[in-house]
């Protein structure tokens, strides 16, 4: 998930469920995965792809605009 200003309001969306635990984000933007991550505890990467081959995830959200712009994210 890229790190951005709706990246953020979905992340505390997120956050606030009693239900999930938002483990890990991805940007390629270092400094701003490692931002958002440490706020929530969860571990960051700088390539979404990456994140999806080692994280063992339940679920995942990531910007539509993203995904069809760069394919990624499937």
């Amino acid at each position: 998930m890229a790190t951005g200003f709706i990246a953020g309001r979905h992340l505390g969306a997120l956050a606030a469920m009693p239900d999930v635990d938002v483990v890990a984000v991805a940007d390629p933007v270092v400094e701003r995965a490692a931002a958002a991550a440490d706020q929530l505890g969860a571990r960051s990467y700088d390539d979404g792809l990456a994140m999806l081959g080692v994280e063992d995830l339940d679920a995942r959200c990531g910007p539509a605009s993203h995904r069809s712009r760069t394919g990624h994210w499937r």
